[in-house]
């Protein structure tokens, strides 16, 4: 079946990075072939003066509670849509996920340390960084778009209203998945993501088995809850936790 077919519906998944694609786009992908044949799962890259990239929607220069609905359809939607000759209605839901990098955390938590040209993110709920006031202009930049992003529940492209949900790793997938916040990329970061993606691509019952057994997995709540729980100010969105166990289910229809 191809795409565009009156049958069969895109789902548009946007995400920071590559190690992401690796280690959720063949379990993600799985899950449809198995609950909706007729979905084809796609990890658009983010289009900007003609480039293609990967990235953190929510701190990116120009985006903010106005424009962040229409940037999506800019960076991502629109370029896909253009490069395959389809129509929006061909995009039957659109899914986001965001990492939290300890964006609640409150700006006193915020440390400076001269070595750390990258944020280091802290067991003890601290971000360490050589750059304080830039990390809590970040921090307030990604709060105002994620507390945003959160209440969207439609994009709406041409005469379509895209169906839109957005979930969270904190502090990012690596510190979920296997207990590093602090991972540089690199051969070590693609080789456990290429890894994790092996492990489950075909047992995608087993993939939820083993999010829901992670300590910091968001259990017994409602997709509204793991959200209040996450931007509550203070080290929630430091700490590993995630609501993609949400998602899992939903797809599943559990």
């Amino acid at each position: 079946m191809r795409v565009g077919e009156s049958e069969t519906r895109i789902v548009i998944v946007i995400v920071d990075g590559g190690s992401e694609i690796k280690s959720l786009g063949p379990v993600l992908s799985s899950l449809y072939d198995n609950t909706n044949p007729n979905y084809i799962v796609k990890f658009p890259p983010m289009v900007s003066g003609g480039s293609k990239d990967r990235g953190d929607f929510t701190t990116k220069f120009g985006v903010n509670p106005k424009t962040a609905a229409g940037c999506i359809n800019k960076l991502y939607i629109d370029p896909l849509l253009e490069q395959n000759g389809l129509s929006p209605n061909c995009i039957g839901e659109i899914i986001h996920i965001v990492d939290m990098d300890g964006v609640y955390i409150d700006d006193s938590d915020i440390i400076f340390d001269s070595h750390r040209e990258k944020y280091y993110y802290g067991d003890d709920g601290k971000l360490l960084t050589s750059d304080v006031e830039f990390a809590k202009r970040r921090n307030l930049m990604k709060r105002k778009n994620i507390d945003f992003l959160y209440n969207l529940d439609f994009i709406n492209n041409g005469d379509c209203s895209i169906p839109y949900s957005i979930y969270f790793f904190s502090s990012n997938l690596d510190h979920v998945l296997h207990g590093d916040a602090n991972m540089p990329y690199g051969y070590e970061k693609v080789k456990r993501a290429e890894e994790f993606a092996r492990k489950y691509e075909d047992n995608p019952e087993d993939f939820l088995k083993a999010i829901e057994s992670i300590p910091g997995t968001l259990l017994d709540m409602t997709y509204e809850e793991t959200w209040d729980y996450i931007r509550k100010r203070g080290s929630h969105s430091i700490e590993p936790h995630t609501n993609i166990n949400i998602l899992l289910r939903k797809i599943m229809g559990k």
